[in-house]
């Protein structure tokens, strides 16, 4: 009997950011979207305790959608809008800002990446030359200066380690002074 089977994790086909041509498909994922994100905004309200309003429209027909409720969407926006004007502007995150702060978490990031990278091929040619015995004049131009450069760190590093330790040394070695007894 031949039986068959789905793969364990199904990848979702990738959609086109363009408008759909056919007028009843576009209705369709129009209304399909709308849904999901209110059911998000509705699991946003819920888990984190926010208030969340959230208006849709579509700009050739009278068919606004207020999410939670008229009411409710009429409130929480005169809410927002009786907050003065500077504190909201610091609230609210601009696009270009944020897109800048992900930039440079991830140059941060890749920075961090190639540093490890670095180390990790010193550590190896390290290896190489004082364990396997392989000689300097196999080392090119580059590997030296990152053999260089890793050693250096190291340095610093075990120089900063042995700060610490005489310090903490000396803190052992100071005598303790008790406070005066004041008898009244």
């Amino acid at each position: 009997m031949y039986l068959h089977t789905l793969p364990i994790s199904m990848t979702r086909k990738r959609i086109k950011r363009e408008q759909v041509p056919n007028e009843k498909k576009r209705q369709v994922v129009f209304t399909k979207r709308v849904q999901s994100l209110i059911n998000k905004a509705n699991e946003l309200s819920i888990l984190c305790g926010v208030d969340v309003a959230m208006v849709v429209h579509k700009p050739t027909t009278n068919n606004e959608v207020l999410w939670p409720c008229p009411e409710t969407f009429r409130e929480r926006l005169q809410k927002f809008l009786d907050f003065p004007e500077f504190e909201r502007a610091k609230k609210m995150v601009v696009h270009d800002k944020h897109l800048d702060n992900r930039l440079k978490e991830e140059t941060k990031d890749a920075v961090k990446s190639h540093n490890k990278k670095d180390m990790r091929e010193c550590q190896l040619l390290m290896n190489e030359l004082v364990m396997k015995g392989k000689d300097f004049n196999e080392v090119d131009l580059v590997q030296l200066n990152k053999l260089q450069s890793f050693a250096d760190d190291m340095l610093k590093k075990l120089g900063k380690r042995d700060e610490e330790l005489n310090n903490e040394q000396q803190m052992q070695h100071l005598p303790i002074i008790n406070p005066p007894h004041i008898f009244f």
